[in-house]
């Protein structure tokens, strides 16, 4: 018996058993004068066609011509994003923080415009006005690349649904604006200002922002710091930045894939041992935990740091600020070399140019406090290289 086929609004299925062949039909109307439903023979038969219809349909949405909906499905694209994450939700497609990463730029970025249009009327054109717009507010390029590859994947989806038959999107390019324009240096903040933040921030989650204060961590190195990470040797103690906990993802290695040591403070070490006896380690044997003990995840930490900053009046963007302090205080006393090392930064120029003011203060050169790196190894301890970083 010769098995045949049929068109649905889901794609080209086998009648036989419904296993799905080709999702190239991607919502035609049944019924529609370039693609009927109907039987065909043999599987080329049905493909050729599908591809036929697509090649028209494409053709006229590159051309900017709406694509006319399904009767009665006028659905805003916020609406079918949002029913996008509850999908994503109930399935379990994505992890939680990448989950929250979603409808964050949902809400801040599409919903507010381009959300309200129904998602027929988003065509190549309303999308360019709309990254056009959000460039004029200044808002950071990755983030609008991010916003509209969201769309993409969710008028991909209205088009598996049958709420639209195709769109124009997918190429439209995102421009970052030139290297020249953006700022040379970043003063760091005030001391005073840094001391008021940590003092109103949550006494659970203060730690962050002192580690980025006084020891030049990242938000994610932060939150990734464990006991056995603080180490100390004939030079002192030192912190070994192994690991991160990204805005996004799993636990990894920091930034750039290097590992890196960063001289610690023994007044810094009494309060990490004072913030663990007070509140424990997360469920990753971590400092920095949420407080039913999981893992603390940027957004939770993103609305502490507005909460605060509203409270104070600040004009810190975020906690990575506190980095610049860090640096303009080490760059006084210590070589260019060593804080670009401790920093974490692939070149020097990333120290110089953005965290540290060029002045006659500022040194280049070896610091004696990295001068251990040379050596050969104890038994029993890590070697760490010339730039502060753990082989």
């Amino acid at each position: 018996m010769s098995q045949t086929f049929t068109t649905l609004t889901t794609g080209i299925v086998d009648r036989n058993d419904g296993t799905i062949l080709a999702r190239l039909w991607r919502g035609a109307k049944p019924g529609s004068k370039a693609f009927r439903v109907r039987d065909y023979k043999n599987k080329r038969e049905c493909i050729a066609a599908a591809k036929a219809w697509r090649t028209e349909a494409f053709a006229k949405r590159n051309r900017g011509e709406e694509q006319e909906p399904r009767a009665r499905l006028f659905v805003t694209l916020t609406d079918e994003c949002h029913d996008w994450l509850d999908y994503m939700q109930a399935h379990e497609v994505v992890e939680r923080s990448t989950w929250l990463g979603y409808r964050a730029v949902i809400n801040s970025t599409i919903a507010p415009t381009l959300g309200k249009l129904h998602c027929h009327e988003v065509t190549r054109r309303a999308v360019e006005e709309w990254i056009t717009a959000l460039m004029r507010k200044g808002t950071d390029p990755r983030r609008i690349r991010h916003a509209k590859n969201i769309v993409v994947r969710v008028l991909d989806r209205a088009i598996d649904r049958g709420i639209i038959t195709g769109h124009g999107i997918a190429s439209v390019r995102v421009r970052s604006p030139r290297a020249s324009a953006r700022p040379s240096y970043i003063p760091a903040p005030d001391h005073d200002t840094v001391v008021a933040i940590i003092d109103a921030i949550r006494p659970r989650w203060r730690i962050v922002a002192q580690l980025a204060y006084d020891a030049g961590l990242r938000f994610g190195e932060a939150a990734g710091l464990r006991p056995c990470d603080v180490v100390r040797d004939d030079d002192g103690w030192w912190l070994m930045i192994e690991q991160q906990v990204p805005k996004v993802g799993n636990v990894r290695k920091p930034k750039n894939q290097k590992t890196r040591r960063v001289p610690a403070t023994p007044e810094l070490v009494m309060l990490l041992r004072a913030h663990e006896a007070e509140y424990g380690l997360s469920v990753d044997g971590c400092y920095v935990s949420a407080p039913e003990g999981g893992r603390i995840y940027y957004e939770e930490w993103r609305r502490e740091w507005l909460r605060v900053k509203a409270e104070l009046g600040h004009s810190l963007k975020g906690v990575h600020m506190l980095r610049h302090g860090y640096a303009s205080h080490h760059a006084e006393r210590e070589p260019l070399a060593a804080v670009q090392g401790w920093l974490g930064h692939a070149q020097l120029s990333t120290t110089t140019d953005y965290y540290v003011k060029a002045t006659t203060n500022a040194r280049p050169g070896t610091s004696p406090l990295r001068a251990n790196g040379n050596r050969k190894a104890k038994p029993g301890q890590r070697k760490v290289n010339g730039a502060g970083h753990t082989d």
